[in-house]
């Protein structure tokens, strides 16, 4: 809908409020985000990534399809508030992973589940760059410092992590040291 008028706004708004629990409103935007981290992780994976192929597409799969073609009501504006604090807490458990692994050690094995003995291809990043990789049969042994520079600005450098992050989800058995 293009106008949604501000009594509609401020019951939405206030039925949304009244739904949050009473710790995560008085702990302010922390405890927010907190509640919305939680939600996320309730919620299944494939809405997960039905939010981010959405959102990647510029769209908002958020919004209630009969709210399209009807005006909104408080009920679409406390759903759509309620899907924003779930978006915000998966972008929050995105970027921890991504932070996370940006100054990280990973290790593989190539073809799914090594075998005892076999050999793993690893990784070490710093700041989102990749400055070590080799094969290790002790992954003790590859693991790196974990200190490093933080992800940064650097487009780059996020594209990289980014992408290693989703290929290593899809590889089994591999390992974020």
């Amino acid at each position: 809908p293009e106008e949604v008028g501000e009594s509609v706004l401020a019951e939405g708004l206030a039925r949304f409020a009244a739904s949050l629990p009473a710790a995560a409103v008085a702990a302010g935007p922390r405890g927010l985000l907190a509640y919305g981290v939680w939600q996320a992780r309730k919620a299944p994976p494939a809405a997960e990534a039905a939010d981010e192929d959405a959102a990647a597409e510029g769209e908002t799969a958020d919004t209630p399809e009969a709210a399209v073609d009807r005006p909104w009501a408080a009920e679409d504006v406390e759903g759509y508030l309620r899907n924003l604090l779930v978006h915000a807490g998966r972008a929050l458990i995105r970027s921890r992973r991504l932070r996370r692994l940006a100054n990280a050690t990973v290790a593989f094995p190539l073809a799914g589940r090594a075998p005892a003995g076999s050999p793993w291809r690893f990784l070490t990043l710093r700041g989102g760059t990749v400055v070590d990789r080799g094969w290790t049969k002790d992954l003790a042994a590859a693991k790196g410092a974990q200190s490093g520079a933080p992800l940064g600005a650097d487009g780059s450098a996020y594209d990289r992590v980014r992408v290693l992050a989703t290929e290593l989800l899809r590889i089994e058995g591999a390992l974020i040291l």
